[in-house]
């Protein structure tokens, strides 16, 4: 495949799964906007605990299924064999509901000292094991979607997708306006329930069961390759968790509720976008560096073009974003979290760095080096940690957002240097032009935004933006024949 060939299906995949993704962010963006407004920092802090300890829970008793099921189901359908198929989502299937149901037990036993370390007290402890069932719930729905990604049934992923997030935003808002705060846990448990009847309503239409005669015993000793291949995501997935619930739980101790609403506010705006983006390209991306995992020039090519086209893509967003972080702020909740501006700021310039490194960290997985993925990301987690622990003290609540900037320049080092080791990896000339353009632009509109005010600050930072979204859109021009969309949408207007 050529470079231009490649890069188009790059852009092709992420531009299918990204404009799902965009929906969602805009769902998501109504949602907390509604809940800043009814519960202030207090809600979405209490909210943001609740949603990480669920999180934390799932990602251990899930052992992976959810993403080593994806290339199981995609490998069977290659093969055109129904039945293989079939016989491939029983098991999934009949694990997701083991996995769902220890996750749910082990929410019930612990919710106590999960409550007493995560919130200070144990008042939360019935929130904790009611959420249980959307622990079950959650993976369930997680057998259907791996069922609709592995088909590339990507039309009724969408469709369920964005259903379900209109579904939720729709629920969640009613219950926020008559319950208040009392409402969290119960506005959480009906996000679950409807994500499960929408996945549930399209993945029951594939023909995916019939025929299959096989034993609990053959479904468990069949789904152990899976775990041991969604290993070291769970590692990875539970260190993330892990580290997001003890930094909540600091700052809850340092501060207050307000606080860890603070928090999580800047955590879910810096990550939301850069998630649905990076979303969106993982889910081609990665079955096509398995494919050519062996083949370290081809690795190389592959990497270095995702990492050209993240950057492209991103690095406008991010430049727009660090201009206009007050407006942000103001626009997904209220006047109320001051405080999240402080943090957003590092944060957002710190996804640059989590952009370039994103595509190396899949190098390891491809090539099997488990241990090093795992050993790589956990060094992220002890780096943020004490980072917040260190910098506290000296200029408190902001003190995330640094960390989050230091930790992933220091991330990106050390993949650089473990891909190298590894793969042979290195970064091309155009990767490091774009580096070098991209990172002036950003420090500039950083410190733009730091010492002016105003009109001032979006003047220099929109020219920035400018200049940088006008460098993206020539590069993209190579691979992406604008005029001829433009020429498309035209005709279907008239």
């Amino acid at each position: 495949m050529s470079d231009q060939d490649s890069k188009k299906q790059i852009l092709k995949s992420t531009g299918l799964l990204g404009s799902v993704q965009l929906v969602n962010i805009i769902v998501g963006i109504v949602r907390v906007k509604f809940l800043a407004i009814l519960l202030g920092p207090v809600g979405v802090g209490i909210s943001g605990i609740y949603q990480t300890t669920i999180s934390l829970i799932s990602s251990v008793t899930g052992f992976g299924i959810g993403f080593s099921g994806v290339r199981e189901i995609a490998s069977a359908a290659a093969t055109g064999d129904t039945y293989k198929i079939a016989k491939t989502y029983t098991t999934i299937y009949r694990w997701a509901w083991a996995t769902g149901i220890l996750g749910a037990i082990i929410a019930i036993l612990f919710a106590r000292p999960l409550s007493q370390f995560a919130f200070g007290d144990e008042s939360y402890t019935w929130g904790i094991r009611i959420l249980s069932i959307g622990i079950l719930t959650g993976a369930v729905a997680s057998a259907y979607s791996v069922l609709l990604q592995g088909l590339r049934r990507l039309g009724d992923m969408a469709k369920a997708n964005i259903i379900g997030s209109l579904a939720g935003l729709f629920s969640a808002v009613i219950i926020y306006f008559l319950f208040g705060l009392k409402g969290i846990v119960p506005a959480l448990l009906a996000g679950f329930f409807i994500n499960f009847l929408v996945f549930w309503f399209y993945a029951d239409r594939v023909k995916k069961t019939s025929g299959v005669n096989m034993t609990y015993k053959q479904s468990a000793i069949e789904g152990m390759s899976m775990v041991r291949l969604g290993f070291f995501t769970v590692v990875s997935s539970f260190a993330l968790n892990g580290t997001l619930y003890i930094v909540r739980a600091f700052i809850l101790k340092q501060d207050d509720i307000s606080a860890v609403g603070n928090f999580t506010a800047a955590w879910a705006i810096s990550t939301m976008y850069i998630s649905a983006v990076l979303g969106a390209m993982g889910a081609d991306f990665f079955p096509r560096l398995s494919g050519i995992n062996s083949d370290n020039e081809a690795v190389k090519k592959l990497v270095n073009e995702q990492t050209e086209i993240a950057m492209l893509i991103t690095a406008p967003i991010i430049i727009g974003m660090i201009t206009t972080v007050d407006i942000i702020v103001r626009l997904f909740y209220s006047k109320q979290f001051e405080s999240t501006g402080q943090i957003l700021i590092w944060q957002i310039t710190g996804d640059f760095f989590k952009i370039l490194a994103w595509p190396m960290g899949y190098i390891l997985l491809a090539k099997g080096k488990g241990s090093a993925f795992v050993a790589t990301e956990l060094s992220w987690c002890l780096l943020y940690f004490f980072g917040v622990f260190i910098l506290w003290d000296i200029v408190g609540l902001e003190s995330t957002g640094i960390a989050f900037l230091v930790s992933y320049v220091f991330f990106l080092i050390t993949l650089l240097l473990v891909t190298k080791r590894i793969a042979g990896f290195s970064w091309s000339f155009r990767v490091v032009k774009y580096f070098v353009f991209y990172s002036l632009l950003i420090v500039l509109a950083f410190l733009s935004s730091q010492f002016f005010g105003g009109l001032i600050k979006y003047l220099t930072g929109g020219l920035f933006f400018l200049i940088a979204s006008f460098f993206s859109l020539f590069q993209l021009r190579k691979v992406i024949d604008f005029k001829s969309i433009f020429q498309y949408l035209v005709k279907k207007r008239t």
